[in-house]
């Protein structure tokens, strides 16, 4: 499933989804969400691609988002395609709910 290049992966959502007016304390919040629900999809992929013992690592280095990020890149070789994917998805299905019902 892998998506080189798309290029909603460099698109800032904010802008992607016209809410640029939005106050600033409100596109933070936005953005908070996003990332969550990103990690968590990469989280949930990963935990089926990592061994059992991984496990207690990942949740030692769950509070050190750089010494993870590091961890599963070591583990999991298409980690940044999972990760891309995973932007990309969130970002479509966005796009997707925002768009008029017709």
């Amino acid at each position: 499933m892998r998506m080189p290049n798309d290029p909603l992966l460099a698109e800032n959502i904010i802008t992607t989804l016209g809410l640029q007016d939005m106050p600033d304390d409100e596109k933070a919040k936005l953005v908070d969400r996003v990332l969550d629900v990103v990690q968590k999809r990469i989280m949930l992929r990963l935990t089926e691609l990592l061994a059992t013992e991984d496990d207690a690592v990942v949740s030692e280095l769950a509070n050190d988002p750089p010494r993870l990020f590091a961890f599963l890149q070591t583990k999991v070789p298409n980690f940044n395609a999972i990760l891309e994917e995973e932007i990309v998805g969130v970002k479509k299905e966005l796009l997707t709910s925002a768009q008029p019902s017709s």
